[in-house]
Order: C-alpha cells, then structure tokens, then sequence
C-alpha cells in the first residue's frame, strides 16, 4: 500500500500558536477579572439582582469570602463592581468576533501567514491595555482606555476586510 496523502495544516504554525496564545491569554484576563468581581462583589456587599436574597447568602459569603481571599482592600466595591460588567459585556461584544475573523482569515489563507500572526499580537497588547485602562479609568481618563480600543477595532477591521476582499 501506498502512504496516505496528509491533509494540509487548517493553519500555519505561526498563526495556530498566536490563536492559542490570544485565546488563552483573552480566557485568563476575562477569568481574573471575573474573580475580581466576585471578590468585589463580597467585599462590599453589591450582590447585583440578587439584593433582595441577601439574607440567604449568609452562610455562603462567608464560605466565598474565605476562598476568594476577601481581605484587605478592595478595588472600589460598587463601581468596581459596574465597571467590572460594563467591561466583561465589552469583551464578549468584541473578542468572540476578532477571534473567529482570524481564524477564518487563517484556515483560508486571506492574509500572509506573518501578517496575521502580527494582527493577533496587535489585537492581545490593544485588549490587554483597554482593560488596564478601563480600570484605571479614574486615574487617567478616557483617552487612552479609547486609543487601545480603536487599535483593536482597527485591527478587527483590517483582518475582516483582508477576509472579505480575497473572496470577493
């Protein structure tokens, strides 16, 4: 018998190793944000909808407060807490898409392979610095958290639109 030709990679190794390093660094920053909140959310007493259940939640702070490390100072209990979800409603309004158009410009080849490695890197860092930024809002103001989230749109837009126009 003769040797199987093998199916071509779905991606580049560049391109797969970016994907996998976007996707997971997305899912970790997204995971200790939601960790942050949680605490928050215990720290200073804003459970959200459920305000008007707080008496049922006694026994089960406590058990959160202790395994979420719910000590100390916290990050600005209620605003935090708003930002917080404000800033996670963002993320899943914006990343979920970048990821896929890259992926679907990877497995099609609509963009050189380095190229679309450097959109994933870009997209990560201008994600990564508007969620810095959206929490240090207070601090410094709009303008940068603003600047970070027009270089990942912008981003966004290019690898789309090198998505679209090589199959038009």
């Amino acid at each position: 018998m003769g040797k199987v030709p093998m199916a071509p990679p779905l991606l580049e190794e560049p391109v797969l190793q970016g994907m996998v390093a976007l996707v997971a660094m997305l899912g970790l920053k997204i995971m200790i944000t939601h960790f942050l909140t949680a605490r928050s959310r215990i720290m200073s007493n804003t459970f959200g909808t459920w305000a008007d259940e707080k008496n049922d939640w006694v026994i089960t702070t406590g058990f959160f407060a202790i395994n979420l490390g719910a000590f100390g100072p916290d990050f600005g209990g209620k605003s935090f807490v708003e930002a917080a979800h404000s800033y996670c409603k963002n993320c899943a309004e914006n990343e979920p898409f970048f990821v896929m158009a890259a992926f679907f410009a990877g497995m099609t080849r609509s963009m050189e392979t380095e190229t679309l490695a450097m959109c994933l890197t870009i997209y990560y860092y201008c994600r990564l610095a508007h969620c810095i930024f959206y929490f240090l809002g207070p601090y410094v103001g709009m303008s940068p958290r603003s600047f970070a989230w027009i270089g990942g749109q912008m981003t966004m837009g290019f690898t789309c639109y090198t998505l679209i126009a090589s199959k038009a």
